[in-house]
């Protein structure tokens, strides 16, 4: 399967690495592709943790949140995502998908 290759090899570039925010990141994508949320937080929390700028990583953790059922951690992580990459149009669709079912919009102040 190509997903548990790209993990395996992501996994080899941690055992070179492991302060390779890229290679959790991308740990975190395969292990969401695989199907284990809690493993995919945890790398994607690594990744934050290594890049605190990595505004995708933000994005995905919100996604796993979002898959766990929790919707407000999941919000929260799309505003981190967008408060450092305002342009993240990901990451501003997933929290519109909230908008629309409360009825309201972000004003600016509270986005950031």
């Amino acid at each position: 399967d190509k997903t548990e290759d790209a993990l395996a090899q992501y996994q080899a570039a941690i055992g070179i690495d492991p302060k390779s925010a890229d290679a959790h990141f991308g740990i975190g994508v395969c292990r969401s592709k695989l199907g284990n949320a809690d493993l995919a937080i945890a790398s994607y929390n690594k990744a934050i943790e290594l890049n605190p700028k990595m505004a995708m990583a933000y994005n995905n953790l919100g996604v796993e949140l979002e898959k766990k059922g929790k919707i407000e951690e999941a919000k929260e992580q799309y505003h981190k995502a967008l408060k450092i990459d305002p342009k993240n149009e990901e990451a501003r669709r997933n929290l519109e998908r909230f908008e629309k079912v409360s009825g309201s919009r972000p004003t600016p102040e509270s986005r950031g």
